[in-house]
């Protein structure tokens, strides 16, 4: 049983949960974001709802950000179950930006971080997970991709958010040209059905940019950040056709 009596900026709660979606596919989906230290889930009317318990207040504002992402048949909702909780840098008198700063930092230097089972997400950009839940299938909309990308800017290193951006573009020319990735990405959207739901989950969004404060605001951060949203969307294509192409060789070497 998770506390909830204690505050701590580690723990979330999720809502809009279909009901026919099992612990496991939920715990796969957050699993992208970070180790998970504990999990509740439990029926809320015709939807469920979940308490996860993350290892790091990274990977609950990681969780956070993925609110309003399609899985399954629903749009769920993610939001820090405490308010205004302070962190640990915040209690030893961090300001919140330079908490937040803190948290998102690459700690892949550290040596909590070389550490065997080292909570390996930590080194990454809430852009790159993005990427990572797109390649592997998950509906998550320009409106989500633009609040990553504005948390990555405001609050992740800046040198390692532009290498990943820059990254992105060297691997998607090389790979283009080795394996032709446009043509076999258009493939697998096909295959696992991703065009249709992404048209399904675009037609929701484009109702929520239109006529909600919130919706208008992130309008503005997709024109703003329409490039890497571009870019996210091109890693993932190539991400899942670079695990396409391993799945194809270790099954013709078998």
């Amino acid at each position: 049983m998770i506390n909830t009596d204690e505050p701590t900026p580690n723990l979330v709660k999720v809502t809009n949960i279909s009901k026919d979606t099992k612990e496991a596919t939920l715990r796969d989906f957050f699993a992208f974001c970070g180790k998970i230290k504990d999990f509740e889930l439990e029926s809320d009317g015709d939807h469920q709802k979940a308490l996860i318990l993350f290892e790091s207040p990274k990977a609950a504002k990681t969780a956070e950000l993925l609110s309003n992402a399609l899985v399954e048949d629903s749009h769920i909702q993610v939001d820090a179950y405490f308010q205004n909780t302070p962190s640990l840098d915040e209690k030893r008198g961090a300001t919140p930006a330079e908490a937040a700063a803190a948290a998102t930092a690459d700690t892949s230097g550290s040596s909590e971080e070389k550490t065997e089972g080292g909570d390996h997400q930590n080194k990454k950009t809430v852009s790159n997970i993005m990427a990572e839940l797109l390649s592997s299938g998950y509906v998550l909309g320009d409106q989500v991709l633009a609040k990553g990308i504005e948390f990555d800017h405001k609050f992740g290193v800046k040198d390692t958010v532009q290498h990943y951006y820059d990254q992105i573009r060297q691997n998607l020319h090389q790979w283009n040209e080795q394996y032709h990735v446009s043509d076999k990405a258009s493939e697998m959207e096909q295959k696992m059905g991703l065009q249709q739901k992404q048209k399904e989950a675009s037609d929701m969004a484009q109702n929520w940019l239109h006529n909600s404060p919130t919706g208008q605001k992130v309008s503005g951060l997709i024109s703003q950040f329409s490039q890497q949203i571009s870019d996210l969307n091109n890693e993932a294509k190539r991400l899942a056709s670079v695990r396409q192409n391993e799945a194809q060789s270790n099954s013709g070497a078998s």
